[in-house]
């Protein structure tokens, strides 16, 4: 696991980032596709299906603090070849490994939404402290239609996780923004972003991924993750679940279904629980819905 010191305005809390994705290959992406029907859907639809023109997007990314601020995809690589990647947070232009993993799965060429062609880029902490204004104020207007948040916390108090969940929440009604995150990597109780109702939260379909009821006074008592993606780590499935918001947002152009809620309905009811068949251990405290 990544440890990362989260500088607040007003405390100092601890980061816990997930554990550095392997930034994996196209044959990687290909194999996921595959899994979760991206691949089908390519065959049937051809040249007609989305690949997220026209979307806005933004990523937020933890960091050591031995990186001096470094939660940059890397803007070089060739699957980021005819798009701009804006780096809103300052600090340190040396690249993530896991930022940039990140960024190939979520709007990379050979991810299922090659047609983004900006994203923004922030710091964890600047995302959490200055835009959700964390330590007072409301929430900063994000502006985006999807966001992926590839991280989670550790050692927050019950009242600090409410806050960031309730801030999550505001901004995703006010804005009508779809809001992607992940759980942590390890089978401990959802953090963080897990307690929010309008958020989408993503594990791993091997189930290794924290897993269990919500726990903070705001919201408590919901199971948490939302979806899993069949890959290795929470950091890599996320983004997965971010690019097809991309692509069902750009469907919902100029109609009501470009909306959170409808988004959030159609990914988890296309969602499917088969392949779990001696994989997901079935129980009360494990279910699936």
């Amino acid at each position: 696991m990544r440890t990362i010191h989260w500088i607040a305005k007003l405390s100092v809390f601890v980061f816990v980032a997930f554990d550095r994705c392997q930034i994996g290959d196209g044959q990687v992406f290909s194999t996921v596709h595959e899994k979760i029907g991206y691949s089908q859907l390519v065959d049937e639809e051809g040249l007609s299906l989305e690949d997220g023109t026209g979307i806005s997007v933004m990523m937020a990314e933890a960091y050591l603090p031995a990186d001096t601020m470094n939660y940059r995809p890397d803007s070089t690589h060739s699957d980021f070849s005819g798009k701009t990647i804006t780096f809103k947070s300052g600090g340190s232009a040396t690249p993530s490994n896991h930022a940039t993993g990140v960024a190939r799965r979520f709007f990379g060429n050979d991810s299922q939404a090659p047609g983004i062609l900006a994203a923004d880029s922030y710091d964890a902490n600047d995302f959490i402290n200055n835009w959700l204004n964390f330590s007072g104020g409301d929430p900063l207007a994000l502006g985006y239609d999807v966001s992926n948040h590839s991280y989670t916390a550790g050692n927050l108090t019950q009242a600090q996780v409410s806050s960031i969940a309730a801030r999550s929440d505001f901004v995703v009604n006010r804005d009508d923004t779809v809001m992607v995150a992940g759980v942590r990597n390890n089978g401990s109780t959802p953090q963080m972003y897990s307690a929010t109702y309008n958020s989408i939260l993503v594990g791993i379909s091997a189930g290794t991924s924290s897993t269990g009821l919500t726990s903070t006074s705001y919201g408590g008592g919901r199971f948490k993750p939302d979806i899993v993606v069949p890959e290795s780590r929470a950091s890599d499935a996320t983004p997965f679940v971010s690019s097809a918001a991309a692509l069902l947002s750009e469907a919902g152009i100029l109609t009501d279904f470009k909306r959170n809620e409808t988004i959030r309905s159609a990914i988890f009811a296309g969602a499917t629980k088969d392949e779990f068949v001696g994989e997901w251990n079935q129980s009360a405290a494990h279910p699936i819905d």
